[in-house]
């Protein structure tokens, strides 16, 4: 699907089988900041009443700094109405990334206590896997280093170790530098992208988004994500409950929150509207 200048956005997909190709899908949702911000407006006018076929306008506001607009609905003219329009999954891996920052800072601590030495540089890159998707559950840190750290002498080749919490990859590195936390020739990484996203890192989310926009001088609020369809199953309840608790003192009128899946699946029959304050 074009967006409305007729560019084409791509994201990676995935094999369908352990040999396929893999394929490239049209990202529904186009790339720049105001066209998301338009597309997700008309996506969701198009699914609530009193907005007629062909006679609503939604397009972008010039000028969007300090609290105003980001988009403008207009209704054959005689309705203007301001809506502010914001990411959840941003505000999300924000918090997520900070939490990663210092979990491996909390390593690499661990790794010149115990004084870690390797005579060749190499990467462990770790890999969590979990049995409870509900929850976000990290080994401590000093498991990991120690681990790390028994592995230090006489790697010279790619090694992958099984443990009681996942996977971790060894990977020698050439001369150039490491660009992941480090400490001596020993790099760490952690791949939080497997990690599973818990209801206390949305909440604290939720609550980033209801301060950020205190100060709004918009009637509406629409957030948006390409990644909630991925925990509704196990926490979407949950999340949308509080998110009507939170925002019921912001100074919105209506909030919503709209989501589908980016480029994968049916996006228009994936997409889900919830009316989070009316």
């Amino acid at each position: 699907m074009a967006d409305d200048k007729g560019q084409w956005a791509s994201i990676s997909g995935r094999p369908t089988h352990g040999t396929a190709t893999p394929v490239s899908f049209s990202a529904v949702v186009p790339l720049g900041k105001s066209e998301k911000e338009v597309f997700w407006v008309r996506e969701l006018v198009r699914r609530l009443p009193g907005f007629p076929h062909g006679k609503t306008v939604v397009r972008a506001n010039e000028d969007d700094s300090a609290g105003n607009h980001d988009v403008v609905i207009e209704t054959n003219a005689q309705l203007v109405l301001g809506v502010q329009v914001t990411e959840l999954t941003y505000e999300l891996w924000r918090k997520r990334s900070i939490q990663r920052d210092r979990y491996l800072q909390k390593i690499v601590y661990e790794l010149q206590r115990i004084g870690a030495l390797a005579p060749a540089r190499f990467v462990a890159n770790v890999h969590f896997s979990t049995t409870n998707p509900r929850e976000l559950e990290l080994v401590p840190a000093e498991e990991i280093a120690t681990l790390v750290a028994s592995e230090a002498n006489g790697l010279s080749t790619r090694k992958i170790v099984e443990t009681r919490f996942g996977r971790v990859l060894f990977s020698p590195a050439g001369e150039a530098d490491i660009y992941v936390p480090c400490h001596g020739n020993i790099g760490v990484n952690v791949d939080i992208d497997e990690l599973p996203r818990s209801l206390e890192m949305y909440t604290t989310a939720i609550d980033c988004l209801v301060e950020k926009k205190m100060q709004s001088k918009s009637p509406w609020l629409v957030i948006w994500s390409v990644a909630f369809y991925r925990d509704k199953h196990f926490l979407g309840n949950e999340v949308i409950n509080y998110m009507k608790r939170a925002f019921q003192g912001a100074p919105f009128s209506r909030v919503y929150l709209i989501e589908s899946m980016d480029g994968e699946g049916f996006f228009e029959a994936n997409i889900t509207v919830y009316a989070v304050k009316e």
